[in-house]
């Protein structure tokens, strides 16, 4: 049998609390089918006789302990992330202390690295032999052969979830790095980011943005300078094992340092509190960041899965035209991303930072 024709199948529901598996076979396909639901009590049922779903049993448990421990789970990649951090920092300062900032990035990368490539491994294995079909609240995930067809719900499915891994890794890293300005003095965060955005002689403004300027030239310079990074991410992770996570690592240092270092000078220059500039500045720089940031995700994934399919599917022609086809369709997603972030940053920040700061 085939090894891209095998096709396993999860149904949930709640209708009973029975569960049953199905499975039926052919000679292109094997087809294993779960199907889980919970019934409801028939009236007039002696309600003590019938064992009572954890839910109602245990409210208050479940709003005490299995809330929050639902809750880490999903964030359970934003605290790696600063783990990470933390930990390539550490490792940095005590063996590199000259060139502690690139070192960290470097011990960042390894150790949030096999969680990364866990996921790509997983996305390149499902990637085309999957659907999802949806029926009277029953939920079915099929894996099988689609072919000549593209779902832009699939694509989201599928690649949520490495998209949320990558911005949580970002962020950790981020929260790591504005900690560390902030706490530090700026001689030592000037030694140890000097290569990653820190200016020394930075001068903040309060007329920041591009009011009263030409945009155009300006969203056209942007548009390209974020087009050669998202060049750079692409081939790196196709080239580079480690190359998307590096670049995920490398921008959320570099946003790190550039976001806190304003924020640190800007409130030393005018007077004001650290909160006090850094909740608008935030709020300001956020939309566009994202945008671009998520551009330049879709990138790395393109590339990192293109290099993964070459690897395990040289010997499945169609199926590797099959990769090279959707990553294509990664990198054109990855382009309207960053077209909308560039507008975002030069047409809309504008906007924000002057309703934002106008509290101050």
């Amino acid at each position: 049998m085939p090894n891209d024709l095998l096709s396993v199948s999860n149904i949930k529901s709640t209708s009973s609390n029975s569960s049953k598996l199905y499975t039926s076979s052919s000679q292109d396909t094997i087809t294993m089918t779960q199907i889980t639901h919970t019934q409801e009590i028939p009236e007039g049922l002696d309600k003590k006789k019938v064992p009572l779903p954890p839910d109602e049993k245990l409210p208050f448990f479940k709003k005490v302990f299995i809330k929050p421990i639902v809750l880490f789970s999903r964030l359970k990649t934003f605290f790696l992330g600063i783990i990470g951090a933390l930990i390539g920092f550490g490792a940095a300062l005590l063996f590199f202390p000259e060139n502690a900032g690139l070192f960290a990035v470097f011990f960042i990368t390894i150790f949030l690295a096999p969680f990364i490539q866990k996921q790509i491994n997983y996305n390149e294995l499902i990637l085309g032999r999957t659907e999802t079909l949806q029926k009277k609240g029953v939920s079915l995930v099929n894996l099988k052969v689609v072919q000549g067809k593209f779902s832009f719900k699939e694509f989201y499915r599928n690649n949520k979830p490495i998209i949320r891994t990558y911005l949580h890794f970002f962020l950790g890293v981020f929260l790591v790095v504005m900690i560390l300005i902030i706490s530090c003095p700026p001689e030592f965060s000037a030694q140890l980011f000097g290569q990653q955005g820190w200016e020394q002689n930075l001068m903040p403004s309060k007329e920041m943005g591009f009011e009263g300027q030409a945009k155009f030239p300006i969203f056209k310079g942007i548009i390209l300078n974020n087009f050669s990074v998202l060049l750079v991410s692409f081939i790196l992770a196709a080239i580079f094992p480690l190359g998307a996570i590096l670049m995920i690592v490398w921008n959320g240092v570099y946003w790190g340092v550039v976001f806190s270092q304003y924020g640190l000078f800007y409130s030393m220059q005018y007077g004001t509190t650290l909160l006090a500039i850094f909740i608008p500045l935030l709020l300001s720089i956020a939309l566009h960041t994202i945008i671009e940031i998520i551009s330049y995700f879709y990138a790395a994934i393109s590339g990192n899965l293109l290099s993964v399919g070459i690897s395990k599917e040289k010997g499945n022609p169609d199926r590797l035209m099959e990769i090279i086809k959707y990553c294509l369709i990664l990198l054109g997603i990855s382009l309207v991303f960053l077209i909308i972030g560039g507008f975002a940053e030069v047409y809309v920040f504008d906007i924000l930072q002057n309703f934002f700061f106008s509290f101050l």
